[in-house]
């Protein structure tokens, strides 16, 4: 199977966001600082309590509120800084060969992936899985980096996805 596509920098970045989103470890990281602050400013008032005049519960009630805003305001901060890093990331190199045209040829072997100036390959049994969000399927050579293959762009994407599942049902 041989088909034609443009991996776009809003592909990129959409892999990144999926990729982090479904990482045990990011999530794991954003839960620590996402309930780890309001826990330190529980603390905080506590301390402030014991060498100010301030009562504890005038405290609490502050710090509290300051603890819920950042928890419900706290993720949406971190995905957009993600976003926002991976834009950046993506605009200060040379990127020939990650963006742009390619052509992937998928075979009884493995993958062939063709771009400017980069071909790259990987055997079945290099691949680790394929998952896809609303607008991208990605097939995962290692735990990091993926064959990002946009769905706007395969009309045969389902097709694609069947093809590769069944080559890894068979290692």
């Amino acid at each position: 199977m041989k088909f034609t596509y443009h991996l776009s920098e809003e592909s990129y970045v959409q892999f990144n966001m999926h990729h982090i989103e479904d990482s045990k470890t990011v999530q794991t990281s954003l839960n620590l600082q996402r309930f780890g602050i309001p826990l330190l400013y529980i603390i905080v008032a506590f301390i402030l309590s014991y060498v100010s005049e301030l009562s504890l519960a005038y405290l609490l009630t502050i710090f509290s509120i300051f603890g819920v805003i950042w928890i419900i305001v706290y993720p949406r901060y971190f995905y957009r800084s993600v976003k926002k890093r991976t834009v950046k990331f993506i605009r200060e190199g040379n990127n020939e060969g990650i963006l742009g045209k390619h052509e992937m040829t998928l075979t009884e072997e493995g993958i062939l992936d063709v771009a400017e100036n980069r071909q790259t390959s990987c055997s079945w049994e290099g691949i680790q899985r394929v998952t896809e969000d609303g607008y991208n399927l990605y097939i995962y050579n290692t735990s990091m980096s993926a064959y990002i293959l946009p769905k706007r762009e395969l009309s045969q994407w389902k097709e694609i996805k069947d093809y590769v599942q069944k080559r890894l049902k068979k290692i």
